[in-house]
């Protein structure tokens, strides 16, 4: 799965460079809250997968045990769909968002839950 991530993430690079190559004035910048809510998408995903299969004592955070991803995914992303908005602030908290989620989903991959791995949202202004 990660060489697969790999090897589009060079070819999306590859793509930007031959396009600001010739002549294009292109800008790439992370877009802030689609990259956090789908980050908690797919940890949510994957941690009511991981209840629904091995139950709530496989789950590491021990809050998501006492209140269920429902209740505690849905807090996150209503509370962010409130108050993000597309700023340099926000953008940094994406990347932060992205990983800490990244990594939480890889956690569960031995556990046969995970969907779908978290993205970066880019978006390519010309």
């Amino acid at each position: 799965m990660l060489r697969h991530r790999g090897v589009v993430t060079i070819v999306a690079l590859a793509l930007v460079l031959v396009l600001v190559g010739n002549a294009q004035a292109a800008t790439v910048q992370i877009v802030a809250c689609p990259t956090i809510l789908n980050s908690l998408h797919r940890d949510y995903e994957a941690t009511r997968n991981l209840f629904a299969r091995w139950g709530p004592n496989y789950e590491a955070n021990p809050i998501i045990r006492q209140l269920g991803p429902d209740i505690y995914f849905a807090a996150w992303m209503i509370g962010v769909s409130a108050v993000c908005k597309e700023s340099r602030w926000w953008r940094v908290a994406a990347v932060i968002v992205w990983a800490v989620q990244t990594y939480a989903v890889n956690t569960h991959t031995p556990y046969g839950t995970v969907t779908g791995m978290p993205l970066l949202w880019l978006e390519i202004k010309w």
